[in-house]
Protein backbone atom coordinates (compact mmCIF):
# COMPACT_ATOMS: atom_id res chain seq x y z
CA UNK A 1 0.00 0.00 0.00
CA UNK A 2 1.11 3.47 -0.62
CA UNK A 3 -0.56 6.39 0.86
CA UNK A 4 0.35 9.45 -1.65
CA UNK A 5 -0.68 12.50 0.81
CA UNK A 6 2.54 14.66 -0.38
CA UNK A 7 3.91 15.17 -3.55
CA UNK A 8 7.22 13.34 -2.38
CA UNK A 9 5.08 10.43 -1.94
CA UNK A 10 4.69 10.08 -5.74
CA UNK A 11 8.16 9.19 -5.84
CA UNK A 12 7.44 5.44 -4.24
CA UNK A 13 5.38 4.49 -7.17
CA UNK A 14 8.63 2.66 -8.49
CA UNK A 15 7.75 2.26 -12.22
CA UNK A 16 9.48 -1.58 -11.26
CA UNK A 17 6.22 -2.26 -9.10
CA UNK A 18 3.78 -0.90 -11.41
CA UNK A 19 3.09 -0.17 -14.54
CA UNK A 20 4.46 3.14 -15.94
CA UNK A 21 0.51 4.68 -17.24
CA UNK A 22 -0.74 3.37 -14.02
CA UNK A 23 1.84 5.75 -12.29
CA UNK A 24 1.20 8.70 -14.85
CA UNK A 25 -2.70 8.20 -14.23
CA UNK A 26 -2.04 8.36 -10.43
CA UNK A 27 0.60 11.51 -10.55
CA UNK A 28 -1.74 13.55 -12.85
CA UNK A 29 -4.60 13.06 -10.35
CA UNK A 30 -2.84 14.12 -7.57
CA UNK A 31 -1.80 17.27 -9.63
CA UNK A 32 -5.34 17.87 -10.65
CA UNK A 33 -6.65 17.70 -7.21
CA UNK A 34 -3.67 20.25 -6.00
CA UNK A 35 -4.67 22.85 -8.70
CA UNK A 36 -8.66 22.23 -7.62
CA UNK A 37 -7.88 22.21 -3.61
CA UNK A 38 -4.89 24.48 -3.11
CA UNK A 39 -4.60 28.01 -1.87
CA UNK A 40 -1.20 29.47 -2.78
CA UNK A 41 0.50 26.76 -1.63
CA UNK A 42 3.34 25.18 -3.15
CA UNK A 43 3.27 21.92 -4.36
CA UNK A 44 6.00 20.88 -1.81
CA UNK A 45 4.38 21.76 0.74
CA UNK A 46 0.63 20.54 -0.29
CA UNK A 47 -1.16 18.30 1.86
CA UNK A 48 -3.36 15.91 -0.12
CA UNK A 49 -4.81 14.61 3.58
CA UNK A 50 -6.30 17.47 5.02
CA UNK A 51 -8.98 16.71 1.56
CA UNK A 52 -8.88 12.97 0.34
CA UNK A 53 -6.14 10.76 1.16
CA UNK A 54 -4.92 8.78 -2.43
CA UNK A 55 -4.00 5.23 -1.65
CA UNK A 56 -2.32 2.47 -4.12
CA UNK A 57 -3.39 -0.87 -3.11
CA UNK A 58 -0.63 -2.83 -4.32
CA UNK A 59 -1.15 -6.78 -3.27
CA UNK A 60 -3.77 -6.65 -1.03
CA UNK A 61 -6.68 -4.73 0.73
CA UNK A 62 -5.08 -6.19 3.95
CA UNK A 63 -3.26 -3.11 5.53
CA UNK A 64 -6.21 -0.65 4.92
CA UNK A 65 -6.92 -0.70 8.58
CA UNK A 66 -3.26 2.03 8.83
CA UNK A 67 -5.78 4.79 6.90
CA UNK A 68 -8.72 4.33 9.19
CA UNK A 69 -10.40 1.62 7.05
CA UNK A 70 -12.39 -1.75 8.29
CA UNK A 71 -10.05 -4.60 7.33
CA UNK A 72 -12.13 -5.20 4.27
CA UNK A 73 -13.51 -3.25 1.51
CA UNK A 74 -16.42 -5.06 1.65
CA UNK A 75 -17.54 -3.65 5.10
CA UNK A 76 -16.58 -0.01 3.74
CA UNK A 77 -19.95 2.43 2.36
CA UNK A 78 -18.29 2.88 -0.57
CA UNK A 79 -19.30 5.75 -2.76
CA UNK A 80 -18.89 4.63 -5.83
CA UNK A 81 -16.24 2.33 -7.54
CA UNK A 82 -15.30 2.77 -11.37
CA UNK A 83 -13.18 0.93 -13.78
CA UNK A 84 -10.73 3.07 -15.79
CA UNK A 85 -9.12 1.50 -18.90
CA UNK A 86 -5.79 3.43 -19.67
CA UNK A 87 -4.59 3.21 -22.70
CA UNK A 88 -6.58 0.15 -23.87
CA UNK A 89 -4.54 -2.20 -22.11
CA UNK A 90 -4.75 -1.57 -18.25
CA UNK A 91 -7.45 -1.63 -16.10
CA UNK A 92 -7.58 -0.08 -12.56
CA UNK A 93 -10.37 0.13 -10.20
CA UNK A 94 -10.88 3.84 -8.44
CA UNK A 95 -13.14 3.20 -5.95
CA UNK A 96 -13.77 6.23 -3.36
CA UNK A 97 -15.14 6.20 0.29
CA UNK A 98 -16.42 9.69 1.92
CA UNK A 99 -14.46 9.41 5.53
CA UNK A 100 -17.10 12.46 6.91
CA UNK A 101 -18.13 15.57 5.44
CA UNK A 102 -15.07 16.82 4.42
CA UNK A 103 -12.64 13.90 3.29
CA UNK A 104 -12.69 10.93 1.92
CA UNK A 105 -10.41 8.17 0.57
CA UNK A 106 -9.46 7.15 -3.26
CA UNK A 107 -8.08 3.86 -3.55
CA UNK A 108 -6.44 2.89 -6.86
CA UNK A 109 -6.05 -1.03 -7.41
CA UNK A 110 -5.20 -2.53 -11.08
CA UNK A 111 -7.66 -5.34 -11.54
CA UNK A 112 -6.62 -8.55 -10.08
CA UNK A 113 -4.39 -7.01 -7.57
CA UNK A 114 -6.81 -7.85 -4.64
CA UNK A 115 -8.49 -11.18 -3.17
CA UNK A 116 -11.16 -13.14 -5.30
CA UNK A 117 -14.34 -12.00 -2.95
CA UNK A 118 -12.87 -8.28 -3.13
CA UNK A 119 -12.05 -8.56 -6.92
CA UNK A 120 -16.04 -9.61 -7.53
CA UNK A 121 -16.85 -6.92 -5.07
CA UNK A 122 -15.41 -4.39 -6.89
CA UNK A 123 -16.57 -5.73 -10.14
CA UNK A 124 -20.01 -5.59 -9.07
CA UNK A 125 -19.77 -2.09 -8.26
CA UNK A 126 -17.91 -0.66 -10.76
CA UNK A 127 -19.11 2.18 -13.69
CA UNK A 128 -16.83 1.73 -16.86
CA UNK A 129 -14.88 4.86 -17.24
CA UNK A 130 -11.96 5.49 -20.33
Amino acid sequence: MKILDEYSDLHQLSEKRIPHEVRRYIVQEWIQFYNALSVDEHVEDFDMSRHCRMVLLETSEDDIELIGLPSSLLDCTVEFVELVTIEESISMYRTFILNDNESGIMLYSIVGTLGDETESFLAEQAEHVE
